[in-house]
């Protein structure tokens, strides 16, 4: 059932960032704040870590970009946002934790 869920809210999340990306299309470029972002990681499995990557590259407007040598962070490029600490805890408390409970 956790699968379920994990996926039914990956789903949700592209469509969300799908939204918030056309409104940023249609924005002046002065309005777009890209950002390079390092996530600390809970998550320790090689499957866990190529999940969180891979959704997080599959959600427009995010980038997996690489992963620290001791495991610990996650660098993420993200298209705008005025806030790196709301992106790392909506990483967090999102794909990370569902993937976490679902026991990757």
């Amino acid at each position: 059932m956790r699968i379920v869920l994990l996926i039914g809210y990956f789903l949700k999340e592209v469509f969300v960032a799908n939204v918030q990306i056309a409104k940023l299309v249609f924005k002046k470029p002065k309005y777009i704040h890209p950002a390079i972002i390092k996530v600390p990681l809970d998550i320790k499995t090689e499957r866990g870590l190529l999940l969180l990557s891979s959704m997080i590259t599959l959600t427009p407007g995010t980038l997996s970009l690489d992963i620290s040598s001791d495991r610990k962070h996650l660098y993420v490029h993200v298209t705008h946002t005025t806030s790196p600490e709301v992106v790392v805890a909506q990483i967090k408390s999102g794909f990370e934790r569902k993937l976490m409970e679902v026991g990757c």
